[in-house]
């Protein structure tokens, strides 16, 4: 079994690795000391596809694996751990639904993220 990453998986990690020195880590503690929400990095983050990017292809989504949503999310934790959690925690909403709802409810779910 080989357990080095994929010429892609590594350009994925050098991707949101840039993200958070550009984008996160300037401002994020500013955000924890207001404690508020970075609504603007989670937009970012998802127009640069770091969210929700286990949704299928055929649903509008990146169709990536667990390893590669792993990947994204060390990544943005090493700007802050709350970002991370916050930009992943959709995962826990729409597993369920990949994993057991029927075609009518992924159609209807999944592709409102286009």
């Amino acid at each position: 079994m080989d357990f080095n990453l994929t010429e892609e998986q590594l350009k994925l990690k050098e991707e949101v690795h840039q993200f958070v020195l550009e984008e996160v880590a300037p401002v994020i503690g500013e955000y924890d000391a207001k404690d508020e929400f970075p609504k603007d990095i989670a937009e970012k983050a998802f127009e640069k596809g770091f969210m929700n990017v286990r949704i299928p292809k055929t649903y509008g989504g990146r169709g990536m694996g667990l390893l590669d949503e792993v990947l994204i999310t060390e990544e943005l934790a090493y700007g802050g751990v709350g970002i991370a959690t916050s930009i992943n925690v959709n995962s826990l909403g729409f597993e369920p639904i990949l994993l057991a709802g029927s075609e009518e409810q992924k159609k209807k779910i999944f592709t409102t993220f286009d």
